[in-house]
């Protein structure tokens, strides 16, 4: 890589961690509740938090508005409001942060003609993911401000896969400036690639299961594995009519899925790091998928525990970093199955 390329290499993998940080402070945010607690959205005097008193009474009254300070925390005090204020402010600060960090050395690069045609569009397109991402969030804020007490689980599977989307974006831009060389896939390594593609795929359906599944609290029920109490499948869990609303909207069935789709992924990485294991012309592919295998077993006994003590702080956002990591690692070794062979095993 050349000088400039370094910086910018750099300056990404500094935007997926402060991405990642946003990802466990969401989480947190969203297990202590706290994110109806700002229920006004101002990009920029929205950065200054309560300074006296005064200020955190005129807060605390516009909490009281919505349905639910009524419904939930009709007791809440000052000194409670005050704690769940602080996790959505910080959430709301980093992800501020993060427009800075990505914009101002964005245009820096552009100036100083460091960007081929090719990167401007793709950090313009990263510019334009990280400001959609901003206004979804306001967007799924709101669908608890007026009738629910609790944010659309639909919008917050939404805000979540945008978050992931940008990460991900993030990761496969620098791992695109460090890894430049393209190779003709083998027969086997085509098969193989194929495989991990459709892996991928159930990757990112127990991401946005899992995103269901906290929007609907599914997680403090059915708190028993493998049985869901004792039964293979949740009681009621054809509750809805019509049937399909129940794999997005029944709380019991969509537990289950993420279940299913978790065990799958396990299920399937096991198969393609044994197929790794038995095929010398994916040799270069063993040790990474041995690392990725230990990711995903690592998650699905976080998820495990995570349902078994029915969803503490700790395991829960260790459950969420670890998806992170997941898709880190996924499209690094997607990126081996472009590059040389002898890169590979460097």
């Amino acid at each position: 890589m050349t000088k400039e390329h370094k910086l910018i290499y750099w300056w990404l993998w500094l935007g997926v961690a402060m991405i990642t940080l946003i990802l466990i402070i969401g989480g947190i945010t969203r297990l202590t509740g706290s994110g109806l607690s700002i229920t006004e959205w101002n990009v920029f005097m929205g950065a200054i938090p309560p300074l006296n008193e005064a200020d955190w009474q005129a807060e605390f009254l516009k909490y009281k508005i919505i349905p639910q300070y009524a419904k939930l925390n009709a007791t809440m005090t000052l000194e409670g409001f005050k704690f769940i204020y602080f996790w959505e402010y910080l959430h709301r600060l980093i992800a501020r942060s993060l427009g800075i960090i990505f914009i101002i050395p964005f245009i820096y690069f552009w100036v100083k003609n460091y960007l081929s045609q090719q990167l401007k569009k793709q950090l313009l397109f990263l510019v334009l993911l990280g400001a959609l991402q901003g206004g979804l969030g306001w967007f799924m804020v709101k669908s608890g401000l007026s009738e629910l007490v609790y944010v659309s689980h639909y919008r917050l599977a939404a805000h979540l896969s945008m978050a992931l989307i940008l990460m991900s974006t993030c990761v496969w831009i620098a791992l695109t400036l460090k890894n430049k060389t393209i190779r003709k896939l083998n027969s086997d390594e085509l098969i193989f690639k194929k495989g991990f593609v459709f892996l991928g795929v159930l990757i990112v359906l127990q991401i946005i299961w899992g995103a269901f599944t906290a929007g609907l609290k599914a997680g403090y029920q059915f708190n028993t594995f493998p049985l869901m109490y004792g039964k293979l499948t949740p009681m009621n869990m054809w509750l809805l009519d019509p049937a399909i609303l129940n794999f997005i909207q029944n709380s019991g069935t969509v537990q289950w899925i993420h279940r299913i789709l978790g065990i799958s992924v396990l299920t399937g990485t096991a198969i393609l790091y044994w197929i790794t294991l038995k095929n010398n012309e994916l040799i270069t592919l063993k040790k990474l998928m041995l690392r990725f295998s230990l990711l995903i077993t690592t998650q699905v006994l976080l998820g495990i525990a995570t349902l078994l003590y029915f969803t503490p702080l700790t395991l829960a956002s260790l459950h969420q970093l670890v998806a992170a990591f997941i898709l880190m690692y996924y499209l690094n070794i997607y990126q081996q199955l472009r590059i040389s062979p002898s890169k590979t095993e460097q």
